[in-house]
């Protein structure tokens, strides 16, 4: 299950190293003791930033602590805050990482043996990274990211 995690989480986009750092944390989780120390740490991340009023940042950390829920095998905690991060990145207007919400949280259903969810977590993931893809292939930004990809220089 993690590698399917780090798979979705390392396709979100941000600029904090913050985040960074949590995301390597979460990442690296081999016991019940590292998730629920994650989570504390995730939670006071969640407190200031609230009261703080930095709306950018809560979504990553609710994605995080649903990760770490699921985890220690708190599948409605997870569930929870997958939803509540799909919700803050719509809000944020943060497409792109909405869409790996949904990715998430397809998951978490798929973790739970309810693949019927997984496939429409995973359409809804489709339906919004469609029209974004299409923007790229339009102003011609795919041909150049898997030119960067495969080392070579556009004509």
């Amino acid at each position: 299950m993690n590698l399917y995690f780090m798979n979705a989480i390392e396709r979100l986009e941000y600029k904090s190293d913050g985040i960074t750092g949590l995301q390597i944390k979460a990442c690296a989780l081999r016991t019940m003791s590292d998730a629920e120390l994650l989570l504390k740490e995730l939670n006071q991340h969640v407190e200031i930033s609230s009261k703080n009023r930095s709306k950018d940042e809560l979504p990553f950390y609710y994605l995080l602590n649903a990760y770490c829920h699921l985890f220690i095998d708190e599948f409605e905690e997870a569930n929870k805050y997958s939803v509540m991060a799909i919700e803050n990145f719509r809000v944020c207007g943060m497409t792109w990482n909405e869409a790996v919400g949904h990715w998430v949280l397809g998951l978490i259903f798929r973790t739970e043996k309810k693949g019927y969810l997984y496939l429409a977590e995973l359409d809804k993931a489709l339906a919004i990274v469609s029209p974004i893809t299409a923007d790229y292939l339009a102003q011609g930004g795919l041909r150049i990211c898997y030119e960067m990809r495969s080392g070579q220089k556009g004509a």
